[in-house]
């Protein structure tokens, strides 16, 4: 979901693991040269949702990195199993009251869409994950609940 903690966690996770990281928003932005709100309101969401998925493609294509995805990046199932062929997939679970609306994500600007969202891609976030990461306490936890599911998988 936007505000869970992506961005951080996946910073600290890439840190800890000597990884490169990278954010497919920030990508997307670079190559549509502008930001995600504008182009929203310029070309619309199936616009935003193809380059999404010629960003993600291209980063799924690569090793040796963590990344953190846009929060509609489930949405598209060619997403899920570019993601799930390069790599585990974790969702980090943070309560609806622990999320953030805010005016630079056009799908979630306030409480009530907020709400809709996840309601209505809690369901997929969970199909898609291989790991369920509860995420309402500090970053270091998450991240740390990452790195003992990652240490268990390597025994």
């Amino acid at each position: 979901m936007p505000s869970s903690g992506k961005t951080t966690v996946g910073r600290m996770l890439a840190a800890s693991l000597g990884l490169s990281f990278v954010d497919s928003d920030a990508e997307i932005v670079s190559r549509i040269g502008m930001r995600i709100a504008d182009f929203f309101a310029a070309r619309g969401e199936a616009a935003f949702r193809a380059v999404e998925s010629e960003v993600i493609a291209d980063l799924a294509a690569r090793r040796g990195q963590v990344i953190a995805t846009g929060g509609g990046a489930v949405l598209d199932p060619r997403n899920v199993e570019a993601l799930r062929h390069s790599g585990t997939l974790f969702f980090l679970d943070r309560s609806l009251a622990g999320l953030t609306p805010t005016a630079d994500r056009p799908l979630s600007a306030d409480g009530g869409r907020l709400e809709r969202l996840y309601h209505e891609r809690r369901p997929r976030y969970l199909a898609a994950a291989d790991h369920v990461i509860p995420n309402d306490g500090t970053p270091e936890e998450a991240l740390a609940a990452i790195l003992n599911i990652l240490h268990d998988n390597r025994l």
